[in-house]
């Protein structure tokens, strides 16, 4: 149990002495000493600063409670207690926060930074629910095991959780009659996601979660009423069903043009069950068995994002597909039926949460199998062509609302190419988009609504590897057949950068500065980068490495828990050009080192 932690939030101790409160801002590294009572180091922030902590303790092998309160006491967020860190956590809000340093021994030190937000990141609501406190810790791949004594009983357990991990909780009744019920909490007392589904009968599952932020989250377990025991189980990835996946249909194209007959590759499609999270760009295939079955699965997304939903019935399967979307707040934002399939298209989502699909047949009137997709944007179903014949006519199709065909070129640098689509019915015209290796969109065309073709006449690579063509319809909700021509124009021959490094430099950094060296690469080369104090316990060196693109490659800090200096060993991935180190003092801090870079 955190004793002593956070006991503003519920009631002031009579007993407690006077809690001493010391300033930090952000980019500050403060040294503090523990004691019998919790400490408070007091920082002013705005809503939607995201913000990291770092605590690191000597003298002590484990570390104290350490967590992140707002002005009104409630906890917002800790410290995890295997790393010592806090990473990305947005402020809800404007005013003062503290930092509550718990008991213990030893002396320490606590770093404070702002970071730039994460675009990726889903913000949590802005007013939280605050959750108690509970000192019945789960962790990750760990089953756990409880008793609910009467009908009204719940239990509440906790696990760390780092953004953008991937887990699975199941709740699972051993004796009684338990109907087990779980609800997932994030580190602010949002609620992420909940199960109750009588039908799966002894068993609720939170399937294939990605966690938004790093922090403590809660899972609250209760058994709908009845009592029993229980084993609660959460794990690493999405679940992994029993039932044999179902390929789909393999689409043979007709034969036209001097092209061969292409077949478009055939994609598993796996069997999801109820009350299942689905995610964007995934396809899940059920199935309802009668007139009164409704299959529930959970999207997760930010607000402002595009997603589209389809559900489709499968060969021979007479099920005239049905669903109804509803957002977190509970209002429905879209529904479709019919029966070559519901599709939904452009579907702009009004906030960020848990978005609910309910699907099920029709009026009630059939039953059969189905694919329920999730797609990204205007896009349902990627479709694997391979690659076209150049300087030939490839057929295409789309075959259905949604699809998006997929080729793909392998070029080398310097190479001038030509990609033209022409529609074979009138209501379709294509949207042509064309990818570099990096995944960067580098050109678009959409078709003339007369002549219904789409041309991009010139692109030059400016690295060798993989392009992609991406073919869908221009107008949402039409499909058709096309033809395709990809033309190579030009190749000029370039000599390949492959600067051979091994340098060593003696360098040192002021406080708040980086120390930069730059180097030409290549894709597929192998850099080893130390960096090492020049005197002992005068300075913790961090190293960045940037691609040519300005994408940062990879950080690290120390090289092992008893060792301050910092190696990086990676193999370079950003394309061809010149790829930036960074080196500087952890928190900033000032001091002399040596660089020593080579490739290998």
């Amino acid at each position: 149990m955190m004793l002593g932690l956070l006991g503003a939030a519920c009631q002031a101790q009579a007993a407690t002495p006077t809690i001493p409160e010391n300033p930090i801002a952000y980019g500050q590294t403060v040294r503090g000493q523990l004691a019998w009572h919790e400490s408070r180091w007091l920082f002013k922030g705005q809503h939607g600063d995201t913000i990291s902590l770092e605590f690191k303790l000597v003298g002590q092998a484990n570390l104290p409670p350490v967590a992140v309160i707002d002005a009104t006491g409630a906890s917002l967020a800790r410290i995890s207690p295997d790393t010592g860190r806090l990473d990305r956590f947005r402020l809800p809000g404007d005013g003062q926060f503290a930092i509550v340093v718990g008991e213990g021994e030893g002396s320490y030190t606590l770093s404070l930074r702002q970071a730039e937000p994460d675009a990726q990141t889903i913000i949590a609501p802005p007013t939280p629910s605050p959750l108690p406190i509970t000192d019945s810790l789960v962790r990750l791949g760990e089953a756990r095991t409880g008793s609910l004594k009467t009908g009204d009983a719940q239990d509440l357990w906790a696990f760390n959780g780092q953004a953008d991990t991937v887990i699975t909780v199941r709740m699972d009744a051993i004796t009684g009659d338990l109907n087990p019920t779980l609800r997932l909490f994030a580190p602010d007392g949002s609620l992420l996601a909940s199960d109750q589904n009588p039908n799966r009968g002894r068993s609720a599952l939170i399937g294939g979660l990605h966690l938004p932020v790093t922090g403590i989250y809660f899972i609250r377990a209760s058994g709908g009423g009845r009592i029993g025991d229980y084993s609660l189980n959460v794990l690493a990835g999405a679940p992994i069903f029993t039932p044999t996946p179902t390929p789909l249909p393999t689409v043979i194209l007709p034969t036209e043009g001097p092209s061969p007959t292409p077949t478009i590759t055939p994609t598993v499609v796996a069997v999801a069950q109820n009350g299942a999270q689905i995610r964007v760009g995934q396809t899940v295939q059920g199935a309802i068995l009668s007139q009164e079955q409704v299959d529930r699965f959970a999207v997760f997304g930010p607000a402002g994002a595009v997603i589209s939903v389809g559900m489709f019935p499968v060969d021979n399967s007479r099920l005239v597909p049905s669903f109804v979307i509803y957002a977190p707040n509970g209002d429905q934002v879209a529904q479709a039926a019919g029966p070559a399939g519901a599709v939904v298209t452009g579907l702009t989502l009004p906030a960020t949460g848990a978005y609910i699909i309910y699907a099920t047949a029709d009026k009630g009137q059939s039953s059969g199998a189905y694919n329920l997709a999730v797609g990204d944007g205007f896009t349902l179903r990627d479709l694997n062509r391979g690659s076209p014949a150049t300087d030939s006519i490839s057929q295409g199709l789309i075959p259905r609302i949604g699809d998006r065909e997929v080729w793909t070129l392998d070029l080398p640098a310097n190479a001038t190419f030509s990609v033209e689509t022409a529609s074979e019915q009138s209501k379709l015209d294509t949207l042509v988009e064309i990818l570099a290796p990096d995944g960067k969109v580098l050109a678009t065309a959409q078709a003339n609504p007369t002549a219904h073709t789409a041309r991009i006449p010139s692109l030059v690579t400016a690295q060798p590897g993989r392009y992609v063509i991406r073919v869908s319809a221009a107008k949402p909700g039409s499909v058709g057949s096309y033809l395709l021509t990809a033309r190579v124009l030009k190749v000029v021959p370039t000599v390949t950068v492959n600067p051979v490094l091994d340098q060593t430099i003696n360098a040192e950094v002021d406080e708040g500065q980086n120390y930069t060296y730059i180097f030409q690469g290549v894709p597929g080369e192998v850099v080893l980068i130390d960096v090492r104090e020049r005197a002992v316990g005068g300075f913790d060196p961090v190293i960045e490495l940037y691609g040519p693109s300005g994408r940062r490659l990879a950080i690290t800090d120390d090289s092992s828990p008893d060792d301050t200096n910092a190696v990086l060993q990676i193999s370079l991935d950003d394309g061809v050009g010149a790829y930036t180190v960074l080196v500087h003092g952890y928190a900033m801090t000032p001091g002399a080192f040596t660089l020593h870079i080579k490739t290998e």
